[in-house]
């Protein structure tokens, strides 16, 4: 997260921390901390909160999040998720690289994320 966060905030993204504790230091990047004291279920917040999701990595959290984001209806797209579970997953995009992750958000229909949710 920490890495993402640096990346928004290097081109002027203003950066928020849906952070699961009452008292978690958010990484040095985040303008806006939103402590949530919800553990792992702070993770519906973090996807209904989002026009759209890029999972890292794949442990259980991000397959949670995968999960919820498909549930709300939010495109869903994968970069450097191994051959695991994840190649399994319907409605996932996978992509192998940064640059195609910049793409992939570019190509978005915004106006088609400006709906009630699910």
């Amino acid at each position: 997260m920490e890495a993402a966060s640096r990346g928004a905030a290097s081109v002027g993204g203003s950066v928020v921390g849906i952070l699961p504790g009452y008292s978690d230091a958010p990484n040095p990047h985040v303008r806006t901390v939103i402590r949530t004291g919800m553990g792992h279920a702070r993770n519906a917040i973090v996807v209904a909160s989002a026009d759209a999701v890029v999972a890292v990595g794949g442990e259980a959290g991000t397959l949670s999040e995968i999960g919820l984001a498909t549930k709300l209806g939010r495109p869903v797209l994968g970069l450097d998720l191994g051959e695991g579970w994840s190649a399994r997953l319907p409605g996932l995009e996978r992509v192998r690289d940064i640059p195609a992750v910049l793409a992939w958000l570019e190509s978005r229909d915004d106006s088609a994320l400006d709906r009630p949710l699910s």
